[in-house]
């Protein structure tokens, strides 16, 4: 997250005591797994990869 607007100099919640940020959700739990409890396929865009394991 270095470079976002919550991890410049001015001090907020997101930092800890060293200034760096290592929150990945920036409100609570609660609102983490309300908005991830469904999976939404109209967010995503994929390619089918090959059957054959080793490809990969």
């Amino acid at each position: 997250m270095k470079g976002m607007v919550w991890s410049s100099d001015c001090k907020s919640w997101y930092q800890n005591k060293e200034g760096k940020v290592t929150a990945l959700w920036w409100s609570t739990c609660t609102h983490y797994w309300w908005r991830l409890r469904k999976f939404r396929t109209q967010h995503f865009s994929g390619i089918q990869r090959s059957k054959n394991a080793a490809v990969h």
